[in-house]
């Protein structure tokens, strides 16, 4: 895990990084499955795979995790933990971490996205290290940019081999 809770040790990574292929349950027709590890506000931990539509809406590529968490329709987002579905409220998700490298880094680098490097002290108790991936007007660039005009629930944080989906509202502080 990338971030450290202030109060207890870090716990090693038991998440693969693989996609998880969609079986023929009618809830996952036409879907792809990525796996993450999901940090609650309470601090707690789950393992979970999160089935995205093979096709984006922005017509690059399937569907990424980012873009079913920033839908503003999507108030609870299904997904797989142990072998039962849940649906997880996106309001109470602190961030998501998926280890590795995602397409929606390159993807938005393409895009001329900026990286702003921070330290952010998460409401669940975690203390994240890494950079944001800010695609903001040129203009418009800084890190306050990004947390105040952008409008974007989660935001893409970039930590040592993983990415983030940092939840913008479970952020105490940031220093950059």
């Amino acid at each position: 895990m990338n971030g450290i809770r202030s109060n207890a040790l870090a716990r090693a990574s038991w998440l693969e990084d693989k996609t998880v292929p969609a079986s023929s349950e009618s809830y996952k027709l036409g879907v792809a499955g990525v796996s993450a590890e999901v940090i609650l506000w309470s601090g707690e931990a789950i393992a979970a795979s999160f089935y995205l539509h093979l096709a984006s809406a922005s017509g690059s590529g399937r569907e990424t995790l980012g873009e079913r968490l920033n839908d503003p329709g999507t108030r609870f987002l299904p997904c797989k933990v142990n072998d039962h579905v849940e649906l997880l409220n996106l309001d109470w998700i602190s961030y998501i971490r998926i280890a590795g490298s995602i397409p929606e880094v390159a993807q938005r680098e393409q895009h001329g996205a900026s990286r702003q490097q921070a330290r952010i002290a998460m409401q669940s108790g975690y203390l994240l290290e890494g950079q944001f991936l800010c695609l903001l007007p040129s203009a418009r660039a800084r890190l306050s940019d990004l947390l105040n005009v952008s409008t974007e629930r989660f935001l893409l944080f970039l930590a040592p081999a993983a990415a983030l989906y940092v939840n913008r509202k479970s952020i105490v502080r940031i220093i950059p």
